[in-house]
Order: C-alpha cells, then sequence, then structure tokens
C-alpha cells in the first residue's frame, strides 16, 4: 500500500508549464522527503499544478517525519537547503506552493512554500569588525601613500586590501614566497543567502606564516622532549596529575 501526497504550484497550468522546470521541482522535492527508493511521482493533476507523489507504506513514518521538521527550529540542512531551493524557484515562477497529504482537511498537515509572498532577505552592511586575511601577496601596488594588496590562497584572489606606505615596504620581500597573514579592520556585507563577503581590509599588521609540509610538522612536534618518555608509566603519571 501507498500513502499520496500532493505538491500543488498555485497559478500555474500544467499544459503550459515547462517539463524541464518541472523536473527542477521534483528534485528538490525528492530531496525533502529523502528515502529515494520509496518514494515516486505518480501524476500531474488539472487546476493548478498538483503533483502526485506516492510513498511505499515501508518509508512512510520516516517520510513525514523528515517533511514535518520545516516547521520545526531542527530542521536538517539538507532539508533546509532543499526548501529554500523550491522557494527560490517559486519566487522566479511568481507563485506559492503547498505540500500536504492528499486531500487532507487538516491545516497542520499543510506544509507552506511562501515562494514569491515570503520577505526578500536584504543585504546587511557594511559590518566593521577585526578581521585577518592569509596568502601569498601577487600583487601591491599604489602611486598614493596608501597601497593596495592582493593575496592568493588556495587559488582564490582576495582584494580591497589597503595598507599603508611602511607596511607596504615591509611587505614587499614576501611577495610571491611566501604565505602572509595580515590583520586589521575589515568591512563585511551578510549576503541575503547568510554568505558574508568583504568589503574592505585596512591592514596595520601582518605576520609570515611557515609552509611547512604536514610530515615535517608532525616530525617536530615529536621531537619535543616533554619529560614523558622518563616516566616509567605515563598514563598512571597522567591520571594521578588529573586526580
Amino acid at each position: 500500500m501507498r500513502n499520496t501526497y500532493t505538491f500543488r504550484i498555485k497559478n500555474h497550468k500544467p499544459a503550459t508549464f515547462p517539463m524541464e522546470r518541472l523536473g527542477e521541482y521534483l528534485v528538490q522535492i525528492s530531496k525533502i522527503l529523502g528515502e529515494p527508493n520509496s518514494v515516486h511521482f505518480d501524476n500531474v493533476h488539472e487546476g493548478s499544478v498538483a503533483i502526485e507523489i506516492q510513498v511505499d507504506e515501508i518509508a512512510e513514518i520516516r517520510v513525514r517525519d523528515r517533511y514535518k521538521t520545516l516547521n520545526k527550529t531542527d530542521t536538517p540542512i539538507d532539508v533546509k537547503n532543499a526548501s529554500e531551493a523550491l522557494n527560490k524557484l517559486l519566487r522566479e515562477d511568481n507563485t506559492s506552493a503547498t505540500f500536504s497529504p492528499t486531500d487532507t482537511l487538516v491545516s497542520a498537515e499543510i506544509i507552506e512554500f511562501p515562494g514569491v509572498k515570503a520577505p526578500i532577505p536584504q543585504r546587511i552592511g557594511p559590518i566593521k569588525q577585526p578581521s585577518e586575511l592569509q596568502g601569498v601577496i601577487v600583487s601591491l601596488r599604489g602611486k598614493d601613500k596608501s597601497k593596495h594588496v592582493i593575496l592568493e590562497d588556495q587559488g582564490e584572489s582576495i582584494s580591497n586590501i589597503e595598507v599603508n606606505e611602511g607596511l607596504a615596504l615591509e611587505l614587499r620581500e614576501f611577495m610571491f614566497d611566501a604565505t602572509i597573514r595580515l590583520s586589521g579592520e575589515g568591512k563585511w556585507f551578510r549576503e541575503p543567502d547568510g554568505n558574508w563577503t568583504l568589503a574592505s581590509l585596512k591592514a596595520t599588521s601582518f605576520s609570515v606564516l611557515e609552509d611547512k609540509p604536514l610530515g615535517d610538522l608532525a616530525r617536530e612536534l615529536r621531537s619535543y622532549d616533554l619529560g614523558w618518555s622518563a616516566e616509567e608509566d605515563p598514563i598512571k603519571q597522567l591520571k594521578d596529575i588529573r586526580g
């Protein structure tokens, strides 16, 4: 026996809704429900775009527990990401949607996807805070007293970094050679998707990081004499110290 659910996209008709777009919705619905071998696409009904989904009885409880986390604070990250992706699709299609057991009249059983109705997250900032950036200096230039640095870290370029002339002279000898950590006051934006973007860093100090291979670092740590080698039973000694 299978249990049936409906994902209803409002203000659209099956006859005019692109099949490729329908597939994008199905991918995200599948991620929310989980249990890929037990969740099946069944039909699209007339009226609005009403996608009928069937769930094998063996997976029913797990599927129900999973999608119901959308109304809670402990939503699994993959369910949350799929929900956000669905709402993004709905915003782009200028609509909203609901998900529920088919023909239910219980409002608590209906999951709302507000889509276009939801407030659009705003960019926040700039926010000032002490910040550090690190990488290899690949550019150091400027005609006035302030100089501009570009770092490269793991193939990614980091720009909008400013240093004064004195610091620039110190940094010059490390260009293309060493990994540098720059410290100072950063300005950041929090983007609508929750990620942080650097607006600028006014660096006032730096340190040179050692680019030692992991094996060398491990050997160096083992070389330190912490006194344990002189102990007949270091585990017992550690227990005695801890009481």
